[in-house]
């Protein structure tokens, strides 16, 4: 406790989450009133907390199996969460917590998810097929699996809704989709095994984190 917080520090621990064991991923709804929490070793494959008072309100459990990432739209009407073990899209209603349906992305071990600018299409990365498999979530379905880099991690959809940026986990590189024609462009090569994007477009900026150099990689 000490030395999480110690005397002096400009922030403050305020309070603790307690989840299952293998948390994978954390995500704060738009309204910032709750925190969703994966679980690798589901089930219960979700926990879902109160940000005010840190409470836990629900485990939720989808098939056998746990979850690797949650996101949810603008409007935090939907979540959605993917599964690697059935290569699963979770489409679940926020405010009831129920499944409204399952959409296979027809890819392997598929994890990170990124809703595309107009938040009509969904992009979800298999990390064993080394493609990007988008889903038209009108339908549900599949409308193109987008060959990419070596082990596909961390997503990136631009506002514009003309690029897709993938984190290859697997060589280290970073590709740059073109959402009109689907080819990857490898724009950068010098990472080790690259996970997540962010990007600030304001100041023309993506951050990819590098697991294996434990580096912030910052490209302009």
């Amino acid at each position: 406790e000490a030395w999480l917080d110690p005397t002096g520090q400009v922030i403050h621990k305020e309070r603790t989450f307690p989840t299952g064991r293998l948390p994978k991923q954390v995500a704060f709804t738009h309204d910032m009133k709750e925190l969703w929490v994966t679980s690798l070793d589901g089930p219960p494959s979700l926990f879902i907390h109160s940000v005010a008072t840190g409470e836990k309100l629900l485990d939720l459990t989808l098939g056998e199996h746990g979850a690797v990432e949650v996101i949810f739209n603008a409007d935090d009407t939907r979540a959605y969460v993917s599964q690697m073990e059935t290569a699963l899209v979770y489409e679940l209603d926020v405010q009831s917590r129920k499944v409204l349906r399952t959409m296979p992305t027809k890819g392997k071990w598929s994890k990170v998810l990124c809703l595309s600018a107009d938040g009509k299409h969904l992009f979800v990365s298999n990390w064993l097929f080394a493609d990007i498999s988008e889903i038209d979530l009108e339908t549900g379905k599949v409308v193109r699996k987008l060959k990419t880099v070596d082990t596909p991690r961390g997503l990136y959809a631009t506002k514009d809704g003309k690029w897709l940026y993938v984190a290859g986990f697997g060589k280290g590189e970073l590709g740059k989709i073109d959402l009109k024609t689907g080819k990857t462009e490898v724009i950068f090569a010098g990472g080790a095994a690259l996970r997540h994007i962010v990007g600030d477009e304001a100041r023309n900026v993506l951050y990819i984190s590098d697991m294996d150099k434990g580096t912030i990689w910052k490209l302009t």
